[in-house]
Formats: structure tokens, sequence, C-alpha cells
């Protein structure tokens, strides 16, 4: 499985991989601040979790201790 980026790991980025290209089906993470959210284990509908997911982020006033720190859990 080979993923593809849009944006950089470092500041904000989506890596994603394409397992039904017609039915917007694959596998995604976020990437923040060098630090990931998702998995590349799950398949997942790009449209309702992908997109719902940076929604949510981008209409965050500013990201909470969630999203800075390095503990995945």
């Amino acid at each position: 499985m080979k993923t593809k980026f849009i944006g950089t790991k470092n500041t904000l980025a989506v890596e994603y991989f394409f397992e039904n290209k017609e039915k917007f089906i694959g596998r995604a993470k976020f990437w923040v601040n060098g630090l990931f959210f998702g998995s590349l284990n799950d398949t997942i509908f790009f449209d309702g979790y992908l997109i719902g997911g940076l929604n949510e982020i981008l209409n965050k006033k500013h990201l909470n201790q969630r999203y800075l720190l390095d503990n995945y859990c």
C-alpha cells in the first residue's frame, strides 16, 4: 500500500490511500504538528470520517491539548 500526502506532516497534512476510488473509500491519517490521528489499518468513508474530522478541526477557535500531545491514547 503506497500512501499519498496532502500538506506537510510537521504542520497539517492528510496521509491517505484509496481502496475504492469510485465509492470514496480508503484509509487515512490526519497529521497536526508532526502527530497523527487515525489509522491506516481502518477502512473509512472519506466523505464522512475524513471530511467530518477536518471540518471539526477547522471550526475550532484553537486546538486544545488533545491535538498537541504525543500521547496517542
